[in-house]
């Protein structure tokens, strides 16, 4: 293999490795967000069939939602507004 080539494919794995990061990062900052929106709804005494009623969502996507496990953006501002957490998404510059 060429110097050429020996850099693209350095170059690939440097992209796959931070693109691994990334997502390794933002897997745990959801978990840790889901969790403490379980928190949050234990502290208001509210059950996850009182919170799914009042968004429109069964009480087993509440319950994956709190587990970190495949929910949509929406739901999950749904839920935090149902136990009165605002989140705002912010634009990349």
């Amino acid at each position: 293999m060429n110097t050429l080539g020996a850099a693209v494919l350095a170059a690939q794995q440097a992209a796959a490795d931070a693109r691994r990061q990334v997502r390794e990062a933002t897997d745990a900052a959801l978990a840790d967000l889901c969790s403490a929106l379980r928190l949050r709804r234990e502290a208001r005494g509210l059950t996850q069939q009182q919170v799914a009623d009042s968004i429109g969502l069964s009480r087993a996507q509440i319950a994956n939602i709190e587990a970190g496990r495949g929910t949509s953006a929406e739901a999950l501002v749904a839920f935090a507004a149902a136990v009165g957490v605002a989140l705002a998404f912010k634009e990349d510059p």
